[in-house]
């Protein structure tokens, strides 16, 4: 158990690193891929601990989860681009947004009952994000 614990703390630390890494990127468009990707590592990360029984970092990635799906549609945003007239970065972000939530419907199945509901939360939140990256790229505003 204590090695399990051991292995967690220190993916924690490489996953906290890479967070730095990617809100410190400047470019904006990059910087909302690299939130995705690292999303998807997370919910590898949360299944992880979930299975070592390490609940309180399982709750804490899934928390991640969804503050990076947030910054990767804010980044979009903070481009000052339409996403109607310059869809590729937003169309990138709406693909693997659709990606990470296949992943969370996985991850939903795969934990107990007792703790279906926080990753439930978390698919309602990414969809949202999902619906509001798509809205801009088929709407005129």
């Amino acid at each position: 158990m204590f090695r399990a614990s051991a292995v967690l703390l220190i993916g924690a630390v490489a996953l906290q690193a890479d967070l730095a890494a990617v809100k410190a990127e400047a470019n904006l468009e990059r910087r909302s891929q690299l939130a995705l990707e690292h999303a998807e590592e997370e919910i590898a990360a949360a299944k992880k601990a979930y299975d070592a029984g390490a609940l309180e970092e399982f709750k804490r990635l899934v928390g991640e989860i969804g503050e990076l799906a947030e910054l990767s549609y804010d980044s979009l945003e903070d481009t000052g681009k339409r996403a109607r007239r310059q869809p590729k970065w937003f169309k990138r972000a709406e693909q693997k947004l659709l990606g990470v939530m296949r992943k969370l419907d996985s991850l939903e199945k795969d934990v107990s009952i007792d703790d279906r509901e926080l990753v439930k939360n978390l698919r309602k939140r990414v969809g949202d994000v999902h619906d509001r990256l798509l809205n801009d790229i088929m709407t005129k505003k």
